[in-house]
């Protein structure tokens, strides 16, 4: 049986809920600490070593009890992905510049830099290293299709598309980020557990086909662009949102601050409900 973290429960040793165990360290659930010190306590010594995920558990996950790997372990492994070695050439990412781009934050995100410096890559720390390169997969995807983005972002605020346009668009490129983080799972050959837990069920069966070249990119986009229309974001206040609904009220809230600050800028088409009226089909 498993618990907290995906750490192994010691019910038979210990009681019920009293202790679980990990690959490096024993736990104490009644107390939120370890039983022993961080064998990784000379990389932190600003941290006690019996402090657990850096006392911030929703941001973090430690289910063996150790570090998480290193950005640059995480690069090594998803090198073993041909898609994943392409993002690496398409974004300009060497081993010389991948710690100035590519952080480890408590939100994940690509974020433009100050003043027009180097935009950065932000992924959360997690143990698992396959769940860590395909979650930079994913935003290393998105970084790819930064200038559409930021062309988005242009076009919304101007009046040129409306937010439900801006929303759709949105959506698309997050589903070609999510096809291409699926195609690198595939590619590393991931468990079956492991790309259900991440995919959904049949995942293991449409990550053999991928292999076989009897699907296309398309075809992927197309099924995750359904799966992102049903899905859900943490908006700016920690809370979950309808992810069209979000892209559309962002969108707006773009167009209001552009309106705001440029008032003399034309209002742009007539727009209903966040459809501008030659969008309607």
């Amino acid at each position: 049986m498993f618990g907290f973290n995906g750490m192994e429960k010691t019910n038979e040793i210990y009681g019920e809920g009293n202790e679980y165990t990990t690959e490096f360290r024993q736990y104490d659930p009644r107390i939120g600490r370890w039983m022993s010190p961080d064998p990784a306590m000379s990389k932190y010594p600003s941290w006690s070593p019996y402090v657990f995920a850096f006392d911030n558990p929703i941001f973090f996950n430690d289910p063996r009890g150790d570090d998480p790997p290193t950005i640059q372990q995480i690069i090594e492994m998803g090198k073993l992905s041909a898609t994943f070695r392409d993002l690496l050439i398409i974004n300009n990412i060497t081993n010389e510049n991948l710690e100035n781009i590519i952080k480890y934050a408590s939100r994940t995100g690509v974020y433009p830099g100050v003043k027009g410096g180097q935009t950065i890559v932000q992924i959360v720390k997690v143990e698992d290293i396959y769940l860590a390169v395909i979650n930079l997969t994913h935003e290393l995807s998105n970084l790819s299709q930064i200038d559409n983005i930021n062309s988005q972002s242009s076009q919304v605020e101007r009046g040129d598309i409306s937010p439900a346009k801006y929303a759709d668009n949105l959506m698309r490129i997050e589903a070609k980020s999510s096809s291409v983080r699926f195609i690198v799972a595939a590619e590393l050959n991931l468990s079956k557990e492991q790309l259900e837990t991440e995919f959904g069920e049949g995942a293991y069966e449409t990550a053999d086909i991928w292999r076989k070249g009897q699907i296309t990119r398309e075809a992927l986009e197309s099924g995750f662009l359904k799966v992102a229309y049903g899905s859900t974001v943490t908006n700016e206040f920690m809370q979950q949102e309808n992810a069209p609904d979000y892209y559309v009220r962002q969108g707006q809230d773009k167009r209001n601050d552009y309106l705001e600050n440029f008032e003399d800028q034309p209002i742009g088409p007539r727009m209903e409900d966040g459809i501008f009226e030659s969008e309607k089909k």
